[in-house]
């Protein structure tokens, strides 16, 4: 949902692909690091992803490979600066895991 707020998510070729890994003392703040290098690889990296590979997770890491293309104006969408703790969220719903966080743009 973050890159639905970044970019136009469904024209974004998977044409690049980056390896991410981040740790966390908890699930909370690996998940706050994970949104955080994200964020912060569209601006370092100049990129817009589309795929998204957890390779292996556990409490305190993640290792993930991601893939899209450069930045292209015409794909922009919101220019979002980071993730805050107002409101951060984590839990399961309908068996389903989730992540609910708030965007400073």
């Amino acid at each position: 949902a973050l890159f639905s707020v970044i970019c136009d998510i469904g024209s974004v070729a998977d044409e690049q692909a980056r390896e991410f890994a981040v740790e966390g003392k908890d699930e909370r703040e690996l998940m706050m690091n994970w949104l955080a290098a994200l964020i912060a690889s569209v601006d370092i990296d100049e990129m817009f992803y589309s795929q998204f590979t957890v390779e292996k997770i556990t409490p305190t890491s993640l290792r993930a490979v991601c893939a899209g293309e450069s930045i292209t104006p015409g794909k922009g969408g919101t220019v979002v600066k980071a993730v805050t703790n107002h409101q951060f969220a984590m839990g399961t719903e309908g068996g389903r895991r989730f992540v609910r966080a708030t965007l400073d743009i």
